[in-house]
């Protein structure tokens, strides 16, 4: 038994049980404590020390605190110390509370589904486990938010998933929400509001899907084998997306293999009994169904063969012979296989036989472009036949034909008509004597019509401007030719009259030979100089500058200021200089004059038409350019010096020269606007005749146009079909 002089003082023993309640962990108070109360009977040479777990954290069993009276009361006997130390055990554990395993930091944490899953399975087993804890209240908590969380993530997935599998109808495959039940069920555990209602939209949703295949089954039994067979087969198709199932898509499949095979059985058919047209309708029908199928495609090839056929059988019975060549037309632009060609020959032949019976009585009877499109055809139809491609009896016929109408429009002037003439010429026949040296000759005539011959500028003045008005109207006209050399020709000319006496010479039938190389202008450029002018302005004045004129040492109180510091010592190396450098300024007053020359120049001009005298274009031009520059005296003083200047102005020439510059510029860009590309006017031209009816000057017009695009290399494709066409109209005759 313990002696008494081995009992500690109460307050010693209150402050080490306060002390060891504190500093105990989780799981250790019994332990710590009977050993803290019984260590005084094991050990008397040491005062109570109790061992304390490294896990210690600070939580504690200060509820023992007031049991520790009990333990300064004990009497002699280890018995009923026992008895004691169990109850104060009992009573100790009874106030202990463990701390939590999860906090709200945990629970926040958890941001991605997986991680709120895991920890709320672990929180619910920890409820599980021990449902009556202390903490259990705050885990039901913690359980309750990761539940609504994972519901809420849950949701948008399976929403998501929905709106990623609809169907253009905006229903859903059956299919598709039979995967979604495992996912639904799920929600059940997290948050039973949300459960219901996800469990109500897919409800709704399977209703939805469900009627459409009500519907569509019902429109099926409606329809017959026969009846509408392409919705048939999407009908099936319809019911295999919306139920998704593999029986479904089967079925689909089969019908569409069985209804194509119908659909081409019934299309051979209409073509043994040549009803090509129900025949195409049935291939179009197969081919929505296959259309990469090739048989179908070779099928829909000779049908479609048969349809133009027959069509082009029916216009040559009513004579319609341009319906006939629109048929032709299509059936040219198609590439055909020979099994095909096959139905086509035969009506083909015969419209070629057309073509061929009437092709003399068109020549007789002068009706040109009916010939020529009857040649044309006939080429093209021989082309497709894979005939003879060589010069048939009625092509040479029709060149020889060209050739005479050619002569017949140049012995009458009409160059631009004989150019036309020679193109269809060369058309049919391109090796035919001499055609090369008449087309170009014709060209050349043509050309030279067509080339605007614009006469020298004539920009009068007066006679102090006449000069310079000379040199303007020079600069022009060889802005013009380096920018427009193919659009116009420079001739030397200055009055109106000249031109018009010129032009009627040129046209006396009697002196146009004598006076070939007389070529009269056909647009004038007349124009004045309204006004040509430099002055100059000097004025003098004086202008005072503040300069420096010299520079002095003067003491440096920098140094003076060292000195004082450093008292008898002498300078040391950081020492500033004794005297600095100032600078003398002075004003110095300067005579300068301001020396300024102003030019200016106003010109008027027009572009007449020589034979009418018809004014295309009226502009005047101004342009006025200013030099300033400045003259001063040389005066040296002291370190200041100033050169004497000179105003450096250019001359009076040099300034009328700028101007000149600039007004031929400005005028050879306006004028450029009316005489660069004249193939345009002479084509509006050739239109504008062609509605008047007046087709052999539609055809001059046109022809100028043609030989102006040819010599630039532009695209001819148009202007050479629109001269063509006014030369077949042209009405000419052979002579």
């Amino acid at each position: 038994m313990p002696s008494a002089s081995r009992k500690q003082p109460a307050s010693w023993l209150i402050r080490q049980a306060s002390s060891f309640c504190d500093r105990a962990g989780p799981g250790s108070e019994m332990y710590a404590l009977e050993r803290f109360i019984l260590s005084p009977y094991e050990d008397s040479n040491q005062p109570p020390s109790p061992p304390f777990p490294a896990s210690a954290d600070g939580s504690g069993i200060v509820c023992a605190v007031p049991y520790i009276g009990m333990i300064a009361g004990l009497k002699e006997g280890f018995s009923m110390y026992r008895l004691l130390v169990l109850a104060l055990l009992v009573a100790v554990t009874g106030c202990v509370v463990a701390p939590p395993r999860w906090t709200e930091s945990d629970v926040a944490g958890a941001n991605d589904f997986e991680a709120s899953l895991a920890l709320w399975q672990e929180i619910r087993a920890e409820i599980a486990t021990d449902p009556q804890s202390p903490n259990a209240a705050n885990y039901r908590s913690m359980v309750e938010r990761l539940g609504s969380r994972l519901a809420y993530l849950r949701t948008e997935e399976i929403r998501l998933h929905l709106d990623q599998n609809r169907l253009e109808s905006g229903s859903v495959p059956l299919a598709e929400l039979d995967r979604l039940a495992p996912l639904v069920s799920g929600l059940r555990d997290w948050d039973t509001s949300v459960w219901n209602m996800v469990e109500g939209e897919i409800v709704q949703e399977r209703e939805r899907t469900e009627t459409e295949i009500h519907n569509a089954k019902q429109r099926l039994t409606s329809r017959s084998a026969l009846d509408r067979p392409v919705e048939r087969v999407r009908l099936h198709e319809l019911i295999a997306d919306l139920s998704g199932s593999d029986s479904d898509r089967a079925a689909a499949e089969r019908e569409r293999e069985e209804t194509h095979a119908r659909l081409l059985s019934a299309a051979r058919e209409s073509i043994d009994t040549t009803d090509f047209s129900r025949a195409l309708e049935l291939i179009g029908l197969a081919m929505t169904l296959k259309p990469a199928d090739a048989s179908v495609q070779a099928l829909e090839e000779r049908a479609r063969a048969g349809v133009y056929a027959g069509q082009l059988s029916a216009a040559l019975e009513r004579g319609d012979i341009q319906d006939a060549e629109a048929v032709f037309e299509k059936v040219s632009r198609q590439s055909w296989s020979s099994s095909a060609r096959s139905e086509l020959i035969m009506p083909i032949e015969l419209l070629a036989g057309y073509y061929q019976a009437n092709l003399r009585d068109m020549l007789n009877s002068l009706r040109f472009e009916a010939a020529y499109r009857s040649l044309v055809n006939m080429r093209e139809l021989r082309n497709w036949l894979g005939g003879d491609l060589n010069l048939t009896a009625g092509e040479r016929a029709f060149a020889e034909l060209m050739f005479e109408l050619a002569a017949s429009a140049g012995a009458q002037g009409l160059h631009g008509t004989e150019y036309g003439f020679l193109l269809l010429l060369e058309e049919f026949d391109p090796d035919f004597i001499a055609l090369d040296r008449l087309r170009r000759e014709a060209a050349e005539r043509v050309t030279s019509s067509a080339i605007q011959w614009v006469s020298t500028p004539a920009i009068r003045g007066d006679e102090q401007t006449q000069n310079v008005g000379s040199r303007v109207a020079s600069a022009v006209a060889a802005y013009l030719l380096d920018n427009i050399p193919l659009d116009v020709r420079i001739v030397e000319r200055e009055h109106l009259d000249e031109i018009r006496r010129e032009r009627e010479i040129d046209q006396d039938p009697l002196r146009a030979e004598r006076n070939r190389g007389l070529r009269a202008a056909d647009l004038l450029i007349q124009g004045s100089v309204l006004e040509m002018r430099v002055d100059q302005e000097d004025r003098s004045g004086r202008r005072t500058v503040r300069a420096v004129t010299g520079r002095r040492q003067v003491p440096n109180p920098a140094y003076e200021t060292y000195r004082a510091d450093r008292g008898r010592r002498s300078d040391g190396p950081d020492a500033p200089p004794q005297t600095i450098e100032e600078i003398t300024e002075e004003d110095i007053s300067l005579e300068v004059s301001i020396h300024r020359k102003t030019g200016s120049i106003a010109v008027s001009y027009r572009l007449v038409e020589a034979e009418s005298a018809n004014v295309l274009r009226t502009n005047s031009i101004n342009r006025r350019r200013e030099y300033v520059d400045e003259a001063s005296e040389g005066i040296e003083l002291g370190d200041f010096s100033q050169p004497f200047k000179l105003a450096d102005l250019p001359s009076d020439g040099e300034v009328i020269n700028e101007l000149v510059e600039e007004v031929a510029l400005a005028m050879g860009e306006d004028l450029m606007q009316v005489l660069a590309s004249p193939e345009n006017r002479y084509f509006e031209n050739c239109q504008r005749y062609a509605n008047e009816g007046d087709f052999v000057a539609a055809a001059e017009e046109c022809a100028k146009a043609a030989v102006l695009i040819d010599n630039k290399g532009q695209e001819r494709a148009e202007v050479h079909g629109k001269l063509r066409q006014m030369t077949l109209n042209s009405g000419l005759r052979p002579d």
